[in-house]
């Protein structure tokens, strides 16, 4: 399957990209944070059996990866990526 990445504006000039893929109850992939880490490279193996058992898969890359914003003046900790994961889900009404 042929998806298409998507970029949502948090606040603070972050630019999230991300992958909506499906129809259903919301699931989100989160990745680590290991060199190279992004949604695509850790779960394009996944989202389509979830997709295919009903569900939405959400796959943000989290700021400082993949093809989102890279901060450089905010501390990139569970916690910063925890509140940007709630303010995505928010910007998507879920």
């Amino acid at each position: 399957m042929e998806h298409e990445r998507q970029f949502a504006e948090l606040g603070d000039g972050i630019r999230l990209a991300y992958f909506d893929i499906g129809d259903g109850p919301a699931v989100l992939f989160l990745h680590g944070a290991g060199v190279g880490a992004s949604s695509w490279s850790n779960f394009k193996g996944n989202c389509d059996a979830f997709v295919r058992r009903g569900y939405r898969v959400l796959m943000p890359d989290l700021p400082g990866f993949g093809y989102s914003s890279k901060p450089t003046d905010v501390p990139l900790s569970t916690e910063y990526y925890a509140d940007c994961a709630l303010e995505f889900l928010d910007r998507l009404s879920i």
